[in-house]
């Protein structure tokens, strides 16, 4: 079964807050510290495009239901 991670970033850029969010497939085999870094390394990202102050991030895990035909 697969799950979907969904990536939320919140940041500051000139004084406005702002979020991104990312929604990603996974695998269920994926460990805690790979879910951690892969948040760390969108937040960096996050940071150097927008020449941003990085306020917060979460990630939220929720199985895939597969849809029948």
């Amino acid at each position: 079964m697969e799950l979907t991670a969904k990536i939320t970033i919140d940041f500051m850029v000139e004084g406005n807050k702002e979020f991104y969010v990312e929604l990603l497939d996974i695998p269920e085999e994926v460990s805690a510290g790979e879910l951690q870094e892969l948040v760390d390394k969108r937040a960096k990202k996050v940071k150097e495009i927008k020449s941003a102050e990085i306020l917060g991030s979460s990630i939220k895990i929720d199985r895939t239901k597969p849809v029948r035909h």
